[in-house]
């Protein structure tokens, strides 16, 4: 193993957590806006 493929993994993963937390993030926004409206 040279380690440069679970570094990819890793970066992957975190990519992919951050992506989660703005689409919830934008839908909490979406409906508070919502509810001020």
């Amino acid at each position: 193993m040279t380690g440069n493929w679970g570094w990819t993994v890793s970066a992957g993963l975190i990519a992919g957590v951050v992506l989660v937390f703005m689409l919830l993030g934008y839908l909490i926004y979406a409906l508070i806006n919502a509810e001020a409206f």
